[in-house]
């Protein structure tokens, strides 16, 4: 065999040939994890979207056909669109994976997140996601946390908190 082994979860498998091979191209193991915080929503897939600040509604929009439309069922004009293909494609700058540090940041964020969004599906299916700043080893970050992967904690980019800006009722 090759010598070369790796775990994934409780397994381990002795790794040759063209996986070896793959693998000697990879920096780091963030390489292989899903880079996008949302996942695995996709804008497509959203109907209707909920916007909560400091606990406050501050937006709703709900898709009509091919109009994004308010609770009353009036056209808006803020571009949900691309608000939805911003979000759903922001990338993470960091994975945290401390369990004590990972711990602590989920009870935070869901006590008191700067913005909870609620996405819901033509099925009524909810991602629920979460954004709040946090100041860890000395220095404020952005962090995320969403329902479809409960227990990961992210740092996204702080250039995400931009993408609420065009949302107006």
């Amino acid at each position: 065999g090759s010598g070369k082994f790796a775990s994934i979860g409780s397994s381990t498998y002795e790794v040759e040939g063209a996986a070896l091979k793959l693998i000697e191209y990879f920096e780091k193991f963030e390489s292989l994890r899903d880079q996008t915080w949302l996942s695995p929503l996709s804008s497509d897939e959203v109907d209707e979207i909920e916007l909560l600040r400091g606990g406050k509604k501050i937006f709703y929009a709900q898709r009509e056909g091919s109009v994004w439309t308010n609770a009353h069922h009036q056209p808006l004009k803020a571009d949900v669109s691309f608000f939805l293909d911003q979000i759903t494609h922001a990338r993470i700058r960091e994975f945290i994976d401390k369990e004590e540090v990972s711990h602590r940041l989920i009870d935070s964020i869901r006590k008191k997140p700067l913005h909870h969004i609620t996405f819901k599906d033509r099925l009524g299916n909810t991602t629920e996601a979460y954004l709040k700043w946090e100041t860890l080893a000395g220095t404020r970050k952005l962090f995320s946390l969403t329902s479809s992967r409960p227990t990961a904690v992210f740092q996204v980019f702080d250039e995400a908190t931009r993408f609420f800006e065009p949302l107006k009722p």
